[in-house]
Parts: C-alpha cells; structure tokens; sequence
C-alpha cells in the first residue's frame, strides 16, 4: 500500500505542474509515471508476489509456450443496506470497510493497488478510483506566494493519504461488484514468476454495460433515459460504421432508412439483472 501511494502521490506532484490545460498535464504526468513506475518495477514485482501464498496455490493455463499461472478472484456483494443514501466515493468507501473485514479483503486490496500501479503507463493511469474535483478544490488556484509549491505537494500528499480509504486504484471497485471477476496471469519463468496479464470482466444487463462506457455510452437524448426505452413501439437497430471514413463524413454510418429494427436488440436493452 505504501508503494501504491508514493505511485499516486508522484503522478499528483506532477500533474500539478504548470499552468497548461488538464488534458495537457494529465498525458504528461502519465508518461513520467510510467517511467516512475519502470524504475520501481522489480520492487512492485517483489510485493505483488510476496501476496500470492495468501492465495494458495495458482492454477495452471497449459497451453503454447510460456506456459502460465492464473490467479482468479471474484467480487462479493456487500451488505445492501450500506447502498442507502450512500453515492459514488461515499459508497465505495463504505463497501471497502465492510470488504476488509472478510477473509483475505485487506490481501485482496492490496493486489488491486498493486496492480494499479503496475499497470499504469503514458496512454492510461490506473492509480485513481474517483474524480479529482475534490482535490482541485482544496488546491484552489495557483499563486506566486512563497512556500507554494511546498504548500501544495502537502495537501497532495494528505489527500492521498486520506483517500486511500475510498479506493486504492481503478481496479479497487471490482471487489465490491458480486458480478466483476478479476484474472491476474504470470509467466512461471524461473527463477520467479512475472507477472504478465490482468483481465477484468464483469456480466451485466446490455443497458447497465452500456451505461458504464465513457461518456454514458452511445444512447443518447431521450434514449438515455431508460423508462423511455422500455415504453410501447420503441425500436433500436445496429448501425454499421465505416471505419476507414472520418467519422465526421455523412458516409461513415449507414444511412438511418437502410436500418431494420431487430426485437432482440430490445428485448436485450429492457432485460435486468437476475
């Protein structure tokens, strides 16, 4: 855990850095946490397997050559009286107290903390499990005062530190999802194993799947709303895209008179969970 934090803590420090857009500052502090994270590597290594006899034994993926081991976990479900009155970082955070009480929670959180940080590189940083508006906030906009810097990396740094409580990485909420299954893959190269492939899946109703994706997914206006969907005569039909057009070009999609409602595609989006 105290690895994963000073991972979070460098990608903060740095993200902080000048005054250019968010964007901007993000992808840079990306790729100078990826080279972070390439310099610790063997250390994160290290921790990473120094869990796995919590575990048991792994399973072996036979197969081509590097054969693998495979480590599976599944999420649990939580109390569900802790999802009342309870949103986003407040909840997960109570989910996360309730977890670490099970068997092998505080084990299981490790992991997914680790992972996070191994994961993390230039195209994607794995080491937030919320937004960072309130940190922003407690930033505030950047002076010329003296001590400012310092000032700043120390409320990053306690920010950090007390929001660990709520999630220690991307992958920390896939514990608390009775329907997430994380599969974690090593090379059982001697003279220890390296870890290779992390895979998480979680099965879900096609409208919950589709709300999950950036941006709330592709159902948009009137379609986001579910209640709409589910009224009498909706229709929905794929639409192909043209991916070697720009997608601004009026040719990129098929033509909305050439699409054909499919009843299967309706029945999908209105199905719930079981």
């Amino acid at each position: 855990m105290r690895l994963f934090r000073e991972s979070w803590k460098a990608f903060l420090f740095e993200y902080d850095v000048g005054n250019a857009d968010q964007d901007t500052r993000e992808n840079r502090a990306a790729k100078v946490c990826e080279a972070v994270i390439a310099e610790r590597q063997e250390e994160l290594k290290c921790a990473l397997l120094d869990l796995l006899p919590w575990f048991g034994s792994l399973q072996h993926q036979e197969g081509h050559s590097p054969k693998y081991q495979v480590l599976e976990l599944q999420g649990r479900q939580p109390p569900r009286h802790l999802s009342k009155n309870l949103q986003d970082a407040e909840l997960l955070e109570a989910q996360l107290k309730w977890f670490r009480t099970q068997p092998r929670g505080r084990v299981e959180e490790a992991l997914c903390a680790v992972l996070a940080a191994m994961s993390t590189r230039k195209e994607k940083c794995w080491l937030e499990a919320h937004d960072r508006q309130e940190l922003e906030a407690k930033l505030g906009p950047k002076t010329r005062a003296a001590g400012e810097s310092a000032r700043r990396k120390d409320i990053i740094s306690r920010y950090v530190d007390e929001t660990c409580s709520a999630g220690c990485g991307f992958f920390s909420h896939y514990l608390v999802h009775p329907y997430s299954h994380l599969r974690v893959s090593f090379s059982f190269a001697e003279p220890k194993s390296t870890p290779s492939c992390l895979v998480a899946t979680s099965r879900l109703p096609l409208w919950d799947a589709l709300a999950s994706l950036d941006d709330a997914g592709p159902l948009r206006g009137d379609a986001a709303c579910r209640s709409w969907c589910l009224q009498s005569g909706r229709q929905f039909a794929f639409q192909l895209a043209n991916t070697g057009l720009c997608e601004s070009s009026p040719s990129s999609r098929a033509h909305v008179k050439t699409l054909k409602p499919d009843p299967r595609l309706r029945k999908l989006l209105c199905s719930v969970r079981k």
